[in-house]
């Protein structure tokens, strides 16, 4: 996957104007002709690469203040779903520091290939790398709330208490099965409902059947949906406020739709 697609699919939706802009950047050096000398470009370059630079590092620096002041506010009455929703978000701050960072080193990879200028590549490097603050305040405050959480919620068990706090790591995970079951399971249903359609409707249940079937062929539009969300790079599960830790991928989400689709067919 480009490194594009990745930081689109990655991105907090509600904080995207504030990560780096790099498709803008790319633009800049697709137009410098390549491996020849332009100062007048590289200098554009390095201008709206630096403002992007500052504007993702200040949001970082206020948002972390931000948490902090929060957490240290307000941590003695913080109930168990605040802790996990809290702990959500320090990840996503961290994550949100780590693909800036990420996205600086490959733009300015990029900026060596394409003009030959290492020299004024690693000056302008060098210029950002302290400026990101170090993510210990963040690591702190995880730390703590894994403490936390593991005494009052978790019965001293850690393993059962990071099971809780942290998200689902889907990259990590295999869902060939749960897509051959859903293409099986909906094949059939689809199959099945086209025979029984057909041979409703020369009778007067046609609608009281089909009217049956609209929770079904609701559940099956969002199946498609979430599918269409993923390919678009929209953090579906982001804007409808799913459970992070619980949500189903997408394959295992048109697997059940199917499953329950299927059923009720049959029966």
């Amino acid at each position: 996957m480009k490194f594009e697609q990745f930081l689109n699919e990655e991105a907090v939706p509600e904080w995207r104007p504030k990560y780096l802009n790099y498709h803008l950047l790319k633009e800049h050096l697709r137009a410098i002709p390549l491996h020849q000398q332009n100062p007048i470009l590289e200098r554009a370059f390095f201008s709206d690469c630096r403002q992007e630079l500052f504007k993702s590092i200040h949001f970082y620096s206020d948002k972390q203040n931000e948490l902090s002041t929060k957490y240290n506010s307000f941590k003695d009455s913080f109930s168990k779903r605040d802790l996990a929703n809290f702990y959500t978000e320090i990840d996503f701050l961290k994550n949100f520091r780590l693909l800036n960072s990420t996205a600086l080193k490959k733009i300015i990879k990029k900026f060596v290939k394409v003009t030959g200028n290492l020299t004024d590549a690693q000056k302008f490097q060098m210029e950002f790398d302290d400026m990101w603050n170090d993510s210990e305040i963040l690591d702190e405050i995880s730390y703590d709330i894994e403490e936390l959480f593991t005494k009052k919620y978790a019965n001293s068990d850690r393993h059962r208490a990071m099971r809780r706090l942290r998200l689902r790591d889907f990259k990590n995970e295999s869902f060939n099965t749960a897509a051959w079951f859903a293409g099986l399971l909906w094949g059939f249903t689809l199959g099945i409902l086209v025979y029984i359609v057909n041979w409703y409707s020369r009778t007067k249940f046609f609608y009281i059947f089909t009217s049956q079937l609209v929770p079904f062929l609701a559940l099956a539009l969002f199946s498609i949906n979430s599918l269409v969300f993923k390919r678009s790079f929209v953090n579906y599960r982001f804007v409808f406020q799913f459970d992070k830790r619980s949500a189903l991928h997408e394959c295992q989400f048109t697997c059940l739709t199917g499953l329950m689709t299927f059923s009720n067919v049959l029966t």
